[in-house]
């Protein structure tokens, strides 16, 4: 699955602010074109290593845009993906050790926070920024996959196709801990309420994820 959450963020800025960009999870990618709508960066520096398929990533599917964006995703949808993402990363959260770091527990808090009218995005930008951090310190590559899964979870809360890469990197700590993606796979298709279980079936297979 391309990375393209952080990438779209860059691209948005990249005519008035330069090439280089901070991306929202805290990482720097390097834009260096776009072509037919789909945005060319360089591979080898910060979020951008984590692509597993290629160095291209898709401009965003509108479908995920929140109705107070100008976009056809209602609220409750939104709560329901970021529901969903959360309970994707916390099903995979035991692969990061036998005790999970604290900005993970708190990052996921805050994710529920949000959805009850507790936190506010930026209080969620903030847990995700810390989630990524965890991800960065780390030397195991299931326990990478986790936090980064965790920074996607909380993430939502600001753009809700971040619930995709929730689920994607869940399934990448799956598959590094020597355990069935496609078990997980199916275990996160089962748990998709009707709300959103279209618009992430039909995202998945267009990104072949």
């Amino acid at each position: 699955m391309p990375e393209e959450f952080p990438v779209r963020y860059a691209v948005k800025r990249m005519c008035t602010t330069g090439r280089k960009r901070t991306c929202m999870s805290a990482e720097t990618v390097t834009i260096r074109g776009i072509r037919s709508n789909t945005v060319l960066f360089t591979k080898g520096q910060g979020i951008s290593d984590n692509l597993p398929l290629n160095q291209e990533a898709t401009v965003r599917d509108k479908r995920f845009i929140a109705e107070h964006r100008g976009g056809p995703l209602k609220k409750e949808q939104h709560y329901l993906l970021i529901t969903w993402a959360c309970s994707c990363a916390e099903h995979v959260m035991h692969l990061s050790g036998d005790i999970p770091d604290e900005r993970l527990i708190h990052a996921l808090r805050v994710a529920k926070e949000w959805k009850g009218g507790n936190a506010s995005v930026g209080d969620a930008m903030k847990a995700s920024v810390a989630a990524h951090a965890v991800a960065r310190e780390s030397s195991d590559l299931a326990a990478i996959a986790v936090a980064r899964s965790v920074g996607h979870a909380v993430a939502t809360a600001h753009m809700a196709d971040h619930a995709l890469g929730a689920a994607w990197y869940a399934l990448k700590a799956v598959k590094s801990a020597g355990q069935s993606p496609d078990a997980e796979r199916m275990w996160q298709d089962e748990r998709l309420p009707p709300g959103i279980k279209d618009l992430i079936l039909t995202a998945r297979k267009s990104r072949k994820i």
